[in-house]
């Protein structure tokens, strides 16, 4: 169970060594190299993208020694798996408007009304600075990563441990902690709003080709937003 919990809750863990590790390769370089930038918070999708391989690489070795195969464990549909699509592209949909009209406006608000460890707007100014690299983070790698890791991993791996409730909200909050770079209230935002739906799909429908979906959905539409 060790490997579990280390996975749901080390993300953090792996951003700060890797943010730790950019900065210091950068302070070396630029005392030989000036042409270089002194100021690396612009790489803020570098360090997300090292970050999610170092998460991707631990996973990975989490499932070997747990004899979990990610690609055959959570892909059987109970239903046609044109309908398991079809509503969780249909759900991705809603998310998304959601996300825009409502989500989006209001933390902005909470950043201003109540702080935040990030600057107000800053995560959608420093993503679209890289967008070849937020694409990849946030289409290649961010669906496949969280609903193999959340919603079938862990899920499965908690199952004869607690109840469903339980389930759903200790993965919703790793989840939620993925989204640590991009500020308090997107990560709380992101964990509740996002994490605790896409859990409840997954337990119901016994599988991830849904939530897989509506995650592929949500994030190739808050690319084309953010870019656009």
């Amino acid at each position: 169970m060790k490997r579990v919990w280390f996975n749901l809750f080390l993300s953090p863990v792996w951003f700060f060594l890797v943010f730790v590790l950019v900065h210091w390769v950068g302070g070396q370089i630029n005392t030989i190299q000036s042409r270089l930038p002194h100021h690396l918070g612009s790489f803020g999708p570098t360090i997300f993208l090292l970050g999610m391989v170092f998460i991707s690489l631990f996973f990975l070795w989490s499932t070997h020694k747990d004899n979990f195969s990610i690609w055959k464990n959570g892909w059987t549909p109970i239903n046609n798996v044109f309908i398991e699509i079809g509503g969780g592209v249909a759900m991705g949909l809603v998310m998304a408007i959601l996300y825009f009209a409502f989500v989006a406006p209001y933390q902005i608000v909470l950043q201003n009304q109540f702080g935040d460890y990030v600057e107000t707007g800053e995560t959608a100014v420093k993503l679209v600075q890289q967008p070849l690299v937020f694409f990849i983070v946030n289409v290649a790698i961010a669906p496949i990563l969280g609903e193999s890791l959340f919603r079938n991993y862990a899920i499965k791996q908690l199952t004869p441990h607690c109840s469903m409730a339980t389930r759903i909200l200790i993965t919703s909050a790793g989840f939620g902690l993925l989204h640590c770079l991009a500020g308090f209230w997107f990560m709380l935002m992101t964990g509740v709003l996002v994490g605790i739906p896409f859990a409840f799909v997954a337990e119901k429908r016994k599988n991830i080709i849904w939530t897989f979906a509506a995650h592929t959905t949500l994030n190739v539409l808050e690319v084309i937003y953010f870019a656009y």
